[in-house]
């Protein structure tokens, strides 16, 4: 586009602002007229703006894994079905093929194609996770899924709006296959009316400005989101990074690695995942569209946080992926677990090259952090409630994850996931009130945090059982549980990793004798008492009345040597129960006077300077 062709700075911030502005009242409306905590509560969605070809507009700060996928799926549509069965003014689509463009069959993508005069000039589209998918296990992560056939419903594109009115048929037959047809179908009518509202903020905006000037700033908002981010990509460092992170169990008892090279050169940015492992025989395998949204998802929040999420990012960034790989699997590879075990994967191999390519500059050095929440914890339960119904849905505790450890501050605690900025931690009442279950505490992880010169934040943990219900499933994330280093939240610049994940069923517990005596609620997982059975995660694992199902989740990665951390944030962390006095001492090198709870800084220098000697003693040996 030449200079001429180019709006004026101060009508392109307005309009440009008012595109991203129709994104979020999508949200609004979406969270508004769903009835699933999932959507108004976590915030599993994303809403955007296409053009008439398919490029992105605007991403919404919802799911950004989703901004790179649904550009495949309205560009399917586009391909595939223009002439048989048409795209007219008053259609809606859906889609939620991993294999085309979806992040994984729960995640249903409701995209409305937007018409001015007769001429199609761009199209609204949102993605949101519903309850269920009808597949062998519930909530649509089917865990003991072998093909994809397994995983319930599955469409690469269906229109389920013509002329304006709902195809009854093809509704109908949707929520015939799940389990919670309530849910599912209202979250679809919200996504449904999020994209009306688009279409007419939309028309509203063309006839303000102009069609001319609508598709000008169509293209002028993409060319410079490419020119900024690769203006940027200049003031970085020349480079190769490497990054490994692990599947634990691909379904079999193998461990698989995603392994990734970024290669920056001038302004360009290649991620190249050869060498990752073979695909899975279970459902942890990642569709290409999701695969390529993990480092959509790193990207655009680590070097984009002042440019609009749009095509011209996706245009930067370069990204090989090999076929038959957990990241890129040939059908009918089942692929449920795919955003929440290897694309997840993908994201957080992605966040440590670039952070190290960050931390490699010294304009940029600042931006560097450790790895922010890098596994989801998030597991699908379902249950039959009093009333003798079947609700299933996802727990979002995740969101509450801990940040990554910064070169001039601590990491956020409880601070979430970078890839879902919108997102927010459910209210426990919520949860309670939308499932026959009962939380018995909720609260932050003491030591979950990564150590370091400036500590990772730390993430939480919490027991839930069911309440006034005859049975529950529980279906759980596919990774993470190990401790395998590069699985969990690794740190930068001698920061040490975060605490990994682990799930526990209490079985034969004494919470009925605790509640009644103590009129009271557990506290702590200590005070859990029963026989403790941890979890593997390629079962589904039945809950029955009267048994505690404990997780914990991941805190961020330290930054810096723990040894040069401040003594008194140390004491302040002890204080805090953040951290405990055993890792102040026997990490941080830290003492501190148990009963005035005070620092003894004389025999905290002997103590650092003996931690450093070992190391160096260590170093000698290890030659």
């Amino acid at each position: 586009m030449s200079d001429k062709e180019k709006l004026d700075p101060i009508t392109l911030e307005i309009i440009s602002h008012k595109i991203w502005q129709i994104t979020s009242e999508m949200g609004v409306v979406l969270e508004h007229a769903s009835g699933s905590p999932v959507v108004f509560e976590v915030k599993d969605y994303m809403t955007g703006l296409f053009d008439a070809e398919g490029n992105a507009l605007m991403v919404g700060a919802g799911i950004v894994f989703h901004g790179a996928g649904t550009v495949e799926a309205v560009r399917y549509i586009i391909k595939n079905y223009s002439e048989d069965p048409g795209i007219h003014d008053g259609d809606v689509f859906i889609a939620n093929d991993p294999y085309v463009a979806a992040a994984h069959q729960p995640d249903i993508a409701v995209m409305t194609p937007i018409f001015y005069k007769g001429e199609l000039i761009a199209w609204s589209a949102s993605c949101a996770h519903v309850a269920d998918t009808g597949g062998i296990d519930p909530g649509g992560m089917c865990t003991r899924a072998t093909e994809v056939f397994q995983e319930g419903l599955r469409t690469a594109c269906l229109k389920i709006i013509e002329n304006g009115k709902i195809k009854k048929d093809v509704w109908d037959t949707i929520l015939n296959m799940v389990r919670d047809p309530g849910s599912v179908g209202l979250d679809m009518k919200a996504e449904i009316a999020a994209g009306s509202t688009a279409k007419n903020r939309i028309i509203e905006l063309v006839e303000d400005y102009g069609l001319d000037t609508f598709k000008m700033i169509s293209l002028q908002i993409i060319e410079n989101a490419e020119k900024k981010l690769r203006k940027r990509l200049g003031e970085l460092p020349d480079g190769t990074w490497r990054a490994i992170q692990y599947l634990d169990d691909d379904g079999s008892g193998e461990i698989k690695k995603v392994n990734l090279t970024m290669t920056k050169e001038g302004t360009r940015i290649i991620f190249d995942f050869a060498g990752t492992g073979k695909q899975s025989p279970s459902n942890r395998n990642s569709g290409l569209a999701v695969s390529r949204g993990g480092v959509f998802g790193a990207l655009a929040p680590m070097l984009c946080y002042d440019v609009d999420w749009n095509q011209g990012i996706l245009n930067v960034m370069e990204v090989n992926i090999p076929e038959g790989t957990i990241l890129n699997p040939n059908p009918p590879a089942a692929l449920s677990e795919g955003p929440i075990g290897p694309a997840y994967l993908a994201y957080d191999a992605a966040c440590k090259t670039l952070a190290e390519m960050l931390n490699a500059s010294e304009e940029y050095k600042n931006e560097a952090c450790g790895s922010w929440t890098p596994s989801v914890s998030t597991q699908s339960v379902g249950a039959v409630n009093q009333y003798g119904h079947y609700i299933a849905t996802i727990f979002g505790e995740i969101q509450a994850g801990g940040g990554g450890g910064r070169p001039w501050a601590d990491g956020v605690d409880s601070g979430g996931i970078m890839w879902q900025p919108l997102s927010t931690m459910p209210n426990a009442e919520v949860y309670e009130s939308f499932l026959p279950v009962l939380y018995l505490f909720r609260r932050q992880t003491r030591d979950s945090g990564g150590p370091g010169k400036f500590r990772g934040g730390v993430g939480g943990e919490y027991a839930i059982m069911l309440h006034d219900a005859p049975m529950g499933e529980a279906v759980l994330p596919p990774y993470g549980c190990l401790g395998l280093e590069a699985a969990i939240g690794v740190g930068i610049s001698g920061g040490y990793p975060g605490a990994f994940k682990q799930y526990k069923m209490v079985r034969n517990s004494n919470i009925e004798e605790w509640i009644i005596e103590k009129n009271d609620l557990p506290k702590r997982p200590e005070d859990l008492q029963g026989d403790v059975e941890l979890l593997k995660t390629t079962e589904v694992w039945n809950m029955k009345a009267g048994e505690i199902l404990y997780q914990n989740w991941f805190g961020g990665g330290g930054y810096g040597d723990p040894v040069e951390r401040n003594p008194e944030l140390v004491l302040k962390d002890v204080i805090n129960e953040l951290v405990s006095p055993q890792s102040a001492e026997s990490i941080y090198g830290v003492m501190i006077n148990p009963d005035s709870r005070t620092l003894d800084m004389e025999r905290t220098v002997a103590l650092r300077k003996q931690i450093r000697e070992n190391r160096l003693s260590v170093a000698k040996v290890a030659k």
